[in-house]
Order: structure tokens, then sequence, then C-alpha cells
């Protein structure tokens, strides 16, 4: 196989795996996942990747649910690593103007140290076992955050103490002042060099204020961003983390060699119990655009910016998750984001 078909079916993979772990499991064996497409007369096309290589990925993907029915999602591997992703869901609509950046700030101070593993036994610990661990999002600008998550890399012969690091990231954070006031000049820091000079973001910013209502929980901008900084306190923090740490807002998904039934009894010893309640997560309602273009003239001086420079932005809204077109449009926008 030569590299670029190899690069197109490492992306196309990466895609329906990035689907199937954020849909429910019907959804994920639906004839929704056939990579192929179809004319208006009905004829079937020829398809983007032989129909073996779907039936293979479909086959080696199983779905569990955990203590306190969370769902876990496995794909087979041959590796000798472990490959976890841990998430807690969010809702746009949850978080006022004020805390947009907290999601940012919780997932930057969760692995700082643990009640189990403070600060420094953390950093040792994952040094001896050859652990990666790391929490997202980073800090983005003009960016309205949806999710919390946490990365787990490890070699299988230290599965257990892997789980065990990142069951105590998740359950016992410790939330340090010191570590809080790093992050927030961090977030500062990279605010002042990119949300307020990038001529992409600024244009970016001026397309926000007519694609969204401003009232839409999507609808953000740097100034909101900044302003959410110096609103922000620890106390928010932690109010909004013990919000949000409810087994009902959670998902993970792996890709190891373990057998899942042996990676489903790790987890439950590891993670359990956790706590659930009831979360309505309220439906975002579709923006009412404008489709009308329009100009955002930088001064002279502005960084990154010269008078033969031209930043284009193109908008447009796409297939939630659960749009039988999803993972087409999915795997075309991994497709035209390759470097």
């Amino acid at each position: 196989m030569n590299s670029s078909k190899q690069k197109f079916y490492a992306t196309f993979t990466a895609a329906l795996l990035m689907i199937f772990i954020t849909v429910s499991h019907g959804y994920a064996a639906s004839e929704g996942m056939s990579a192929s497409s179809t004319s208006e007369q009905g004829k079937t096309k020829k398809k983007l990747v032989p129909q073996s290589f779907v039936d293979d990925f479909k086959d080696s993907l199983s779905s569990h649910s955990l203590s306190s029915d969370v769902p876990y999602f496995q794909k087979t591997s041959t590796s000798d690593m472990t490959y976890l992703s841990f998430m807690i869901r969010l809702n746009a609509s949850e978080l006022k103007k004020s805390e947009r950046v907290i999601p940012y700030l919780i997932a930057e101070l969760l692995t700082k140290g643990t009640k189990s593993y403070p600060r420094g036994k953390i950093e040792n610990f994952l040094e001896k076992y050859s652990i990666r661990l790391s929490c997202s999002p980073s800090f983005m600008c003009g960016t309205t955050y949806s999710s919390v998550s946490c990365f787990l890399t490890v070699d299988n012969q230290y599965l257990q103490e892997g789980l065990s690091v990142l069951a105590s990231v998740i359950k016992e954070p410790s939330f340090d002042q010191a570590d809080y006031q790093v992050a927030m000049k961090n977030a500062r820091i990279s605010a002042k060099k990119t949300c307020l000079s990038d001529p992409d973001l600024i244009a970016n910013n001026a397309l926000n204020t007519i694609f969204y209502n401003h009232d839409h929980p999507w609808f953000t901008t740097d100034v909101h961003l900044l302003k959410s900084l110096d609103m922000t306190t620890l106390d928010k923090v932690k109010t909004t983390y013990q919000k949000i740490m409810n087994a009902s807002r959670m998902m993970l998904s792996s890709i190891s060699s373990v057998k899942p039934k042996v990676m489903v009894t790790k987890l439950n010893a590891s993670f359990a119990p956790l706590p659930r309640w009831f979360t309505k997560m309220t439906k975002i309602p579709k923006p009412t655009h404008s489709s009308r273009s329009f100009v955002v003239k930088f001064s002279d001086d502005a960084p990154g910016t010269s008078g033969d420079t031209v930043s284009m932005i193109l908008k447009n809204l796409l297939p939630g998750i659960y749009d039988d077109k999803s993972v087409a449009f999915k795997l075309l926008h991994e497709i035209l984001n390759q470097n």
C-alpha cells in the first residue's frame, strides 16, 4: 500500500473512531457508517474505501456499560500499549459568558496533583511507569468548550498503575491555589500573544458577530474570553467541576489489545463508585445568521499583517453527530484539514 493510501486509511480510521465513541452503540452499528454516497437518481457511486475495511473496523469495536451506566467503547488492537480517553460532556448553554474559560482551567489543573498523588509525587509516578497523561481543552481563542477530556497512554504491563492515577485525577483533584495562579497567568499570556494579534482570529471574531445571535450559547469573542479570565475564581472552578462530576456526563473509549471483559473489570475497580444524577442537556438552537459578506480592515501596524495579506474565513453549519451525514462530513473535514 502506498503512503497516500496509508495516510487516507489512517485518517478514515481516526474519523470513524471519533464518531463511534461519541454516539450510542445502536447508531454506530447502523447503515449510516457505509463509506459510500448515493446520487439523486439512487445510483450508488464508487465507495471511498473497500467495504471490508469498514466491516473489519466495526467488528473490532465493542460497546459496554460500566458502573453507574457509564458507556465504554473499545477498539481491539494488537499493540502492547493502551490508549484511553475519558470524557466529561458539557453543554455550551450551561456556562455563562463569564464562565467560558473554566473548562480550560479545569483541564489545566486536573493533572497538577490529587489527594493520592500530590504535586511532585504524580510527576515521579508518571515517569516511573512511562505513563503519558494529559487533559484538554487547551487554551484556544474564540472557542466555546463542550467537554473536558483526559488521555492516558500506558504500556499494558503497567495498565493498573495507569488506571489508578487517571481515576485519582478524575475523582480527587487538588485544585491548588498556586497551580490556579500559574494557569491564569499562562492563559493571559496566550490571549495577548494570539487572540488580540492574529489576523485570522480577529477576522473570525468579526465573523462570529454576524454568524451567531449575540445571546446564542456558541457566540463568543476574545473580548468575552478575556473578561471571563478577569471574573473567574478558583471557587468557581471547583463549583463547576463538582457540578459536572456526574456519571451521566461521562464516556470512556480505548484502543487496546487487552480483552474487553478484562478492561471493563479493571475500569470498574478503578473508577467505581461514581456519583450519578439526572442532568437534562438543553438542546442548543440552530443559529439564525446573516448570509452577507463583510470586510475587516486591519491597521497598517497590526502584527502579522501587511498590505498583501488577506484573511478569508468561511463558516457553515455541519450536521450533528446524530445526523446520517455526520460521518461523511467528519471525514471530509479530516481530509481537508491535512497539512
